[in-house]
């Protein structure tokens, strides 16, 4: 599930941090959402590869794979 690491993270990057989650399965995603958000850091839910991100070279402080 992605919601306790998006959980756990999201706390420790502050109100001024972002956490992107990304899943290739939607259904991961919506079982991600229903938790409440947490306090810190948004988090962005996106649907996808990891490997094939469509994302910047450089675009992220840290990594996290669960």
């Amino acid at each position: 599930r992605a919601a306790p690491a998006a959980g756990h993270v999201a706390p420790l990057m502050g109100a001024s941090g972002k956490v992107v989650t990304l899943d290739i399965t939607p259904c991961m995603l919506a079982v991600g959402r229903v938790p409440p958000a947490p306090a810190g850091a948004t988090i962005a839910w996106r649907e996808g590869n990891a490997v094939a991100l469509v994302l910047p070279d450089g675009a992220f402080d840290r990594v996290l794979c669960q």
